[in-house]
């Protein structure tokens, strides 16, 4: 009979180290238990100095005098390609933890005399977005959920009991395991968290059908199970011992997964504020709730509340005025089209081989680190290509000859430049100038640059114009029916133009959307990754709704390559189309429908918010539908908006009535 070898815990590991950095570090997470820390932030940051103390013992790194800037950086680059105990490659937000550990021993060692410097003051910490909740249940999918559990079993009548607290509370599961019999009070309807997130303390409501199933399992179940009287968790499993946090997310994730879903504890909590907030809550009281410390966190929620701003969409947009389109079934023309050879071709040329180029390699990796999207860090890489090649031509092949009287003269550069025989924007000369000086103080920040260069560098002016040109209701329908839709480019072309004006959704985000983004039957496109990383959901009109599906059903199939591609547009290349691609396309459309004003495909999000503004639409919907970080960027559209304003005027100005034709002046 062989017996199981006892597993090791994390923490004896941690603790049986006797290297000098080893010892400091156990000496910090016992000052954190000192200093009154929740045992969940003393067990994670002892967990990720595990992994740091295993990857510097690993390199002969055991002495604190080894910790230095270098040494932080060259760890940051190892998490960058790091994988968790699945394989998986952490996430941004693994990283950040991590780094964030170890900037706090590294602080801790600086207050205790240990060292001099704090080696992780210039740390770069990864960007951490907060995404939206994806598949948020609904209520009737919350109540399916809730049925599964068998009630005529202890076990099936516990689970029952738990899942209820969840969504009538929205509690963390950490905080429903931690309950005792006495923080709930049946009487009143409410429970008192005493270890919320943050060791903090709240009161919530208790629902009155929450309330019952609690006192049901308390009555027929925790009574007969309870073999201890001091142990007053209030869930407790079978052998009378409470329940951990572990076994309640099995436990959930398997009732969840039997409904079709995904997801554990959280989505009860996400569904509950989504529900409220639908249902007119205040985003305050939604905040006090789920205990949140700042309101930004819960205004997450509101992005999640798509039933409101579909009302008003429906109400407000051109395409849900229209009828359904009647989608003539004619044969889709592939003949012209090797989808075998039209692989898109990269060009990317070779980084000039000198000091200054490797340096601005090792900025953009720095960019990556910080969690920089993919497409930020190619602009940021040609941008810097640029300047790199410019200064090789001017004969400067590293940092120490950069200067602020360079950068002018490469501003003057710019302005006298021109590309495709046109002069550079100023907004573009903007850009080039930004990356530059971004990079400028990088190298002061590494000290490779005595001071930063940029302090004094004016840029140029920027004039925030409106989009005066902007398309009607009837130019946009005659671009829409330019594509040829017997042909699969054509019925591609016409579903992707739908997508923009039902949507208003930005070039880059069109390209970026995959298959599973398309809800087809809540009416809604999830915009993951948008503009600042943000996700978003938006209504899209059945109209435009039916045209991407009849692509999904007759091209997508014959453009598709490889099954695993998961993207919703495809190229002729069987691969995700291209963002500058398509922009041709669409001004080869405009000029055949003889629409002479300036059309691109932001133009098609210009004409949505227009529309929506003046058939209605409250201006906080559309800053949510657009995306805009700001209402100050949505505000643009009141000035556009000009037939409201043109009624306004009608009805108020003293010389608003018709002149009368027989009256001489």
């Amino acid at each position: 009979m062989t017996t199981k070898k006892k597993k090791i815990s994390v923490e004896t590991i941690f603790r049986s180290r006797t290297t000098e950095l080893g010892r400091r570090a156990i000496e910090f997470v016992d000052w954190l238990k000192v200093k009154n820390y929740s045992p969940q932030t003393v067990d994670m940051r002892m967990r990720c100095l595990h992994h740091f103390l295993d990857w510097a013992e690993e390199r002969e790194i055991k002495e604190i005098d080894n910790l230095c800037v270098e040494l932080i950086e060259r760890y940051g680059k190892h998490l960058l390609h790091a994988r968790d105990s699945k394989g998986n490659p952490f996430t941004a937000l693994n990283r950040y933890v991590y780094l964030t550990a170890l900037a706090q021993f590294c602080r801790w060692l600086v207050r205790q005399d240990f060292l001099w410097n704090d080696p992780a003051a210039k740390i770069v910490y990864p960007k951490i977005i907060k995404g939206l909740p994806k598949n948020v249940p609904g209520h009737k999918q919350i109540e399916e959920i809730l049925s599964k559990p068998d009630i005529e079993t202890p076990i099936g009548l516990r689970d029952r009991a738990i899942m209820e607290t969840l969504y009538s509370t929205g509690m963390r599961r950490s905080e429903v395991v931690s309950l005792t019999v006495q923080d709930v009070d049946r009487q009143n309807g409410l429970i008192c968290i005493r270890h919320g997130k943050g060791g903090k303390m709240r009161i919530v409501p208790l629902g009155e059908r929450a309330r019952q199933w609690i006192e049901k399992y308390l009555l027929e179940v925790r009574s007969d199970w309870a073999q201890d009287e001091k142990e007053n968790t209030l869930f407790i499993g079978s052998s009378g011992k409470s329940i951990g946090i572990v076994q309640t997310t099995c436990m959930v994730h398997n009732y969840v997964k039997k409904c079709g879903l995904s997801g554990s504890c959280h989505i009860f909590r996400h569904a509950m504020a989504t529900q409220m907030l639908d249902h007119g809550a205040n985003l305050r009281h939604i905040q006090e709730i789920l205990g949140h410390e700042s309101i930004c966190t819960t205004e997450i929620y509101t992005h999640i509340g798509i039933e409101k701003i579909k009302e008003v969409y429906q109400k407000s947009h051109p395409a849900c005025k229209h009828s359904m389109p009647q989608i003539k079934e004619a044969p889709i023309k592939m003949s012209h089209l090797n989808l075998q050879n039209l692989r898109p071709i990269h060009h990317s040329k070779p980084w000039p081989e000198n000091e200054l180029a490797k340096w601005a390699q090792e900025y953009l990796e720095s960019l990556r680190l910080a969690g920089y999207r993919l497409q930020s860090v190619k602009d940021y890489s040609k941008s810097l290509m640029q300047f790199i090649v410019w200064c090789q031509k001017e004969n400067i092949d590293g940092p120490k000859w950069l200067s602020q009287s360079l950068l002018e003269k490469y501003h003057k550069h710019l302005t006298c430049k021109e590309t495709r025989g046109k002069p550079i924007s100023v907004r573009g000369i903007l850009g080039l100038l930004l990356v530059v000086m971004q990079f400028c103080r990088f190298l002061a920040n590494r000290q490779i640059l005595p001071y930063d260069i940029t302090k004094k560098i004016q840029l140029p002016k920027v004039k925030r114009n409106i989009p005066c040109q902007v398309l009607n209701e009837q130019e946009v329908a005659s671009i829409l029916a330019q594509p040829d839709l017997t042909t699969a480019m054509g019925l591609r072309d016409r579903a992707i133009l739908e997508m923009l004006y039902a949507t208003g959704i930005r070039r880059i985000e069109l390209v970026a959307l995959d298959v599973g983004d398309l809800d087809v039957q809540a009416c809604t496109v999830f915009i993951r990754n948008g503009k600042g990383g943000k996700d978003r959901i938006v209504p899209i009109a059945q109209t435009a709704l039916a045209w991407v599906q009849k692509y999904l059903e007759l091209v997508r199939p014959l453009l598709l390559q490889n099954k695993e591609e998961k993207a919703l547009f495809l190229g002729c290349s069987g691969e995700r189309i291209e963002k500058s691609s398509f922009g041709k396309r669409l001004k080869k459309y405009a000029r055949s429908s003889g629409v002479t004003k300036p059309v691109s495909c932001h133009q098609f999000r210009h004409a949505m918010a227009t529309a929506l503004l003046d058939n209605g639409a409250d201006l906080r919907h559309i800053q949510e539908i657009l995306g805009h970080r700001s209402l100050f960027s949505t505000q643009i559209y009141t000035k556009v908006a000009i037939r409201k304003l043109k009624e306004v005027h009608e009805q108020t100005h003293p010389a608003r009535s018709k002149p009368d034709p027989n009256r001489t002046i």
